[in-house]
């Protein structure tokens, strides 16, 4: 019957927290997906930012490099023009030269200065400031006179330190003066002899470019000067700011990326520092320009978070609705089943999960209504085995007794031999009959296969011995060990390996421990081994499932109670016979383990 106390509780358990388990299933699916779509989101954000920093240093690196070069082009060729033999004589000979001469050499300078012009975007003109002739020769212009203005910025250009580019009214510059062709800070020179040579340069085509390089992001630039009052640049955004706070923050290091604010928006900032121009080109993005498909995503991150959880709620409703009904009513059929009704089958129409539970309820009371039948059945085929094994304990009473009789009788007779065979017959077959345990203890199984042994010695009259030495120690008799272990062993040396033997026949029983191991030998000196027949033994016979022979028994016997500590293994034994090693745990009493 079934027990009262097993059903209640799991109907209780079932109907208390199956919905609540399946909703927190999907809560704890969901947490994960969540989880690694922020972190994939976060991960994104500092691969993107570091990318972003990366290319933006890389690209204002290159930017720096292509003014460097192009600054550099505008000063060789300014340096080559004034050393132009034409304008030198215009420097120089200006008051000694007829008008006509003058005229071409002006033009003729002027017509170098347009070239030296048109040779560089960043050249917005170029001029040569006479001196001596207090005239200014333009490629862009032409001949104009000299101002106060214009001798004002030549001394200021020489009053300051040295620069390859000078700063004027906002304006850059860059000046050569003739024949001091050095730095401006040298002496300044006299305005009797002195040519100077002006180039004007625009570097907004410039900034422009850095500008159309990435349009998506809306990257501006900003070129400064050292000592320049104003920065090349968009006017009004934040570049100057900017530049301003690398130059203070940032003053050792050259180049760098970072991220700054200004005006509460975040900018990523690239710069890089020139020192052939001593000059700091800023390339500046707007932060949320970059990362608003991020932005996008995490916004859609918060919107599907809020969708899940009301799918959650929704399905966790509908699978309410769907669950309860059907659970209530198989709770139901196993409280009639609890009551002992086996006769509580459940019907079921839809095609659905339930049905194939149902069903299998339905199987389970049949099958629990067969099992009680087959139970009675057994209950009453096994009084009646009961019954016939009292029976037949009258048998093997009558067989001792009657070995025993005729150990008595051929002793009182003389005959020693025929008494000593049916006393070890006896103690035999009371072996056999009586040892019920599946395990005996190593001393026992020893004392059998002793009696055994010189049953055989004595059927063979002799023509074989068997040599049994002893334990390693005293305390291996304790050992446990499946019961009929030695006997097989040494009734396979005498069947297969001595059965042709005259005389001279041995058998070797010994043992060896090792390591907390203890290895059993039978091992004999029979001269039939092959090594083909020595490779079937131990596959065939040992360890193939299929194989039925004694070996094989053994060895399933073993790894039965022991398991994979056990091992057996057949080998040629130093005799010239077989050798069958059995190797199990050196274990006693209730250390062994079993399986």
């Amino acid at each position: 019957m079934l027990k009262k106390s097993v059903f209640p509780g799991v109907a209780r358990a079932v109907k208390a927290s199956t919905f609540r388990k399946v909703v927190l299933v999907f809560l704890l699916l969901l947490v994960p997906l969540y989880a690694m779509s922020f972190l994939v989101y976060e991960r994104s954000y500092r691969l993107v930012q570091d990318d972003i920093f990366s290319s933006h240093q890389t690209q204002i690196r290159n930017y720096m490099q292509v003014l460097e070069n192009d600054v550099a082009y505008i000063r060789s060729q300014q340096l080559n023009l004034v050393n132009d033999a034409e304008l030198n004589a215009l420097g120089f000979l200006y008051d000694n030269m007829d008008l006509y001469d003058i005229v071409l050499a002006e033009r003729s300078v002027q017509e170098k200065l347009e070239t030296l012009r048109a040779g560089s975007p960043y050249v917005e003109d170029a001029t040569v400031w006479l001196l001596a002739g207090g005239i200014s020769i333009s490629g862009k212009h032409g001949v104009s006179p000299l101002t106060q203005t214009d001798y004002d910025f030549i001394r200021r250009c020489t009053e300051k330190p040295a620069a390859p580019i000078a700063v004027y009214a906002g304006v850059p510059y860059m000046v050569v003066l003739s024949p001091y062709l050095m730095d401006l800070g040298e002496t300044p020179p006299s305005e009797t002899e002195a040519v100077a040579l002006i180039v004007e340069l625009d570097f907004q085509p410039f900034t422009n470019t850095i500008r159309r390089g990435e349009p998506h992001y809306d990257t501006d630039a900003f070129l400064s000067f050292s000592g320049a009052e104003e920065l090349e640049g968009a006017a009004g955004q934040a570049g100057a700011p900017l530049a301003e706070r690398v130059a203070a923050e940032h003053a050792g290091e050259d180049s760098g990326s970072l991220r700054l604010e200004y005006e509460g928006l975040p900018y990523i900032v690239s710069y890089q520092r020139s020192q052939a121009l001593d000059a700091l080109l800023l390339s500046y993005t707007p932060e949320e320009n970059i990362f608003a498909p991020l932005h996008f995503y995490r916004g859609w991150l918060a919107v599907f978070l809020v969708l899940s959880i009301l799918i959650v709620g929704a399905f966790a409703a509908v699978v309410y609705v769907m669950m309860h009904r059907p659970l209530h009513v198989l709770l139901g059929a196993f409280r009639r089943v609890e009551g002992g009704e086996l006769t509580a089958a459940i019907g079921h129409r839809a095609p659905d999960e339930f049905a194939y539970i149902y069903d299998g309820f339905n199987r389970m009371l049949s099958t629990i209504r067969r099992l009680n039948r087959e139970v009675y059945e057994q209950t009453i085929l096994m009084q009646q085995a009961e019954l016939k094994q009292l029976q037949q304990k009258i048998n093997p009473h009558f067989l001792y007794n009657a070995f025993f009789s005729i150990s008595t009788v051929s002793r009182a007779e003389g005959c020693d031999t025929a008494s000593r065979l049916a006393q070890r017959l006896g103690q035999y077959f009371r072996f056999v009959t009586k040892e019920a345990s599946e395990q005996v203890a190593l001393s026992r199984e020893l004392e059998y296969a002793q009696i055994y042994a010189e049953i055989q010695e004595m059927r063979f009259s002799n023509r074989i011995s068997i040599e049994m030495e002893a334990l390693p120690r005293p305390a291996l008799a304790d050992l446990r060990l499946p019961a009929l272990l030695l006997q097989p062993l040494i009734e396979n040396a005498l069947e297969h390996g001595l059965k042709n033997k005259l005389a001279g026949g041995v058998i070797c029983v010994g043992f060896r421990e090792s390591g907390g191991r203890l290895m059993i030998f039978v091992e004999d000196n029979g001269d039939e081994l092959t090594a083909q027949r020595l490779e079937e033994i131990r596959q065939a016979r040992i360890y193939a499932p299929s194989a039925a022979g004694a070996l094989s028994n053994i060895y399933r016997r073993l790894r039965i109670v022991f398991g994979d500590a056990c091992a057996m293994r057949a080998a040629r034994a130093g005799r010239g016979g077989l050798r069958i090693e059995i190797e199990i745990p050196a274990a006693c009493g209730s250390d062994v383990q079993t399986v």
